[in-house]
């Protein structure tokens, strides 16, 4: 199975076990559901300290014990983050959401932060897909399966985070474990560790701060004063979005690594990153027309009356996944592979600069949509600013010129 085929398959469990918990909760406590998910999204973002992106390329054309190794380092320093960042994200659940549902939005948080410890980026770049298979999409599959029929007999919505919890904590376990019991006499920290960690912190440092105007937003709407149910409708949208553009999050996936073999003596080829881009662009616009004609037919299925998605609220929703698509291949097939990942992490503060105020005021005047038309402006921002540095990346490669990098019609990939 493939990297893009397992991301999707792992997109399908919501589907599953949303209707099940959100009709058991309503609006209060499926707003205060998002604001641990989104909350936990952003510290998993941290806890991570950026090893999806440039762990891949560190293991990808090294022995096996080196790659054990650069994983081992990943793990220490991943733990030394993973307790205080989940402490403070379920603090700040709690203290956002509605009462009566905060220790629900605390175990959200962490639920959703113990993500960050996944190993998946380890199997892209050894090119291993089983791997992510076995310790990341079957635990949450089997959990979501256990969710359905314990949460509808016992009626505790807390199940829900508890099974995630307890899946993600077992596929990160038993995945280090597989990787590396075959060599733990020779396992050491490599040189460099501890500076590459500050390094990773302060990318990763940015890329939270770059959540805010996407994985931060339903907090900051609820903060905005809005009513409570446009906080609740713009939630569901961003959650059928977050399903939806698993399409291109998985196709981002599976051409990392193909991009990333293709190193000629200047880097990697530029036509693959060309392909790349042109792929995820094009998978980018089918999904935003997926989202805007299939959210307001799915907001009763998946949500109740708890969640109501208009069909402006779709198209708005909808129209963010091609800026996303085009910024995920910029960053990771572009940029990164440059050694460019500062431009990445300072786009993505830019649009936060713009974008989180501007999803405050929009927010509080327009209620859901205008925070929709808030994130939109902000990834495409993202987007522009991307582009411009992978063109001054090339540049500063003197592999081709400005212009060649980002018009020129892809050619085909080699077999």
């Amino acid at each position: 199975m493939s990297f893009g085929a397992l991301q999707l398959f792992t997109a399908a469990a919501p589907i599953l076990v949303l209707p099940v918990v959100v009709r058991l909760i309503g609006v209060e406590g499926w707003v205060g559901l998002s604001i641990g998910y989104a909350v936990g999204a952003a510290c998993a973002i941290a806890v991570n300290l950026a090893w999806t992106m440039v762990g891949p390329s560190r293991v990808a054309h090294v022995s096996e014990p080196q790659a054990a190794a650069v994983f081992w380092e990943s793990l220490v320093t991943r733990l030394v983050m993973a307790v205080p960042i989940s402490a403070v994200g379920a603090l700040a659940s709690v203290l956002l959401s509605p009462p009566g549902h905060r220790v629900l939005a605390g175990a959200m948080c962490v639920s959703t932060a113990s993500s960050g410890l996944a190993s998946n980026w380890y199997y892209i770049g050894r090119g291993e897909p089983r791997g992510i298979f076995s310790y990341e999409a079957l635990p949450k599959l089997v959990a979501t399966l256990l969710t359905i029929p314990a949460v509808a007999i016992s009626h505790l919505a807390l199940i829900y985070p508890a099974l995630i919890f307890a899946s993600s904590i077992w596929g990160a376990a038993v995945s280090a474990k597989r990787i590396l019991a075959p060599h733990r006499d020779g396992l050491r920290m490599p040189s460099g560790s501890w500076r590459r960690m500050r390094h990773n912190a302060v990318v990763a440092s940015s890329a939270v701060v770059g959540a805010g105007y996407t994985g931060l937003a339903v907090p900051i709407s609820k903060l905005s004063g809005t009513a409570l149910t446009q906080v609740a409708d713009f939630a569901g949208s961003l959650r059928i979005r977050s399903m939806a553009q698993m399409a291109p999050a998985s196709s981002t996936s599976a051409l990392q690594g193909w991009v990333s073999e293709s190193r000629g003596e200047g880097g990697p080829s530029a036509h693959r990153m060309r392909w790349a881009l042109a792929v995820n662009g094009a998978i980018g616009l089918l999904t935003a027309a997926l989202v805007a004609i299939l959210a307001p037919l799915l907001d009763g299925v998946l949500f109740g009356t708890s969640a109501q998605v208009s069909l402006l609220l779709a198209v708005l929703t909808g129209a963010a996944c091609i800026p996303y698509a085009l910024s995920a291949s910029l960053s990771f097939h572009i940029l990164a592979p440059l050694g460019a990942t500062g431009s990445v992490a300072a786009s993505r503060v830019a649009a936060t600069v713009v974008g989180v105020p501007m999803l405050f005021w929009l927010a509080h005047r327009d209620g859901a949509t205008g925070a929709a038309a808030a994130v939109l402006v902000s990834e495409t921002l993202v987007v522009a600013m991307q582009a411009v540095f992978a063109r001054r990346a090339w540049v500063a490669r003197r592999q081709l010129s400005p212009a060649e990098v980002l018009t020129t019609p892809p050619m085909e990939p080699n077999p």
